[in-house]
């Protein structure tokens, strides 16, 4: 399995970052190719939605595995 990993610093304290960026809901708003997402099902740290690809329209569900404060595993679903 392919394994990306992306970092940035950002000089604000860590709470404050983790509630914006795992607030999974908001995602549009950072991220261009991500036109809509519906939270379908969450069972602890599992959350499971549907997302709407902004430059085709298309529909994929994805699964994330989220470690708090530390990071999300998303599991990238193939796009049809």
């Amino acid at each position: 399995m392919a394994t990306i990993d992306v970092s940035i610093d950002i000089n604000a304290p860590i709470d404050k970052v983790w509630d914006i960026v795992s607030d999974l809901d908001n995602e549009p708003k950072f991220w261009k190719g991500t036109k809509e997402t519906k939270i379908i099902s969450k069972d602890g740290n599992i959350v499971t939605r549907e997302i709407i690809i902004a430059f085709r329209d298309s529909r994929c569900m994805q699964t994330i595995t989220i470690q708090p404060k530390e990071k999300f595993m998303p599991n990238l679903p193939r796009v049809s």
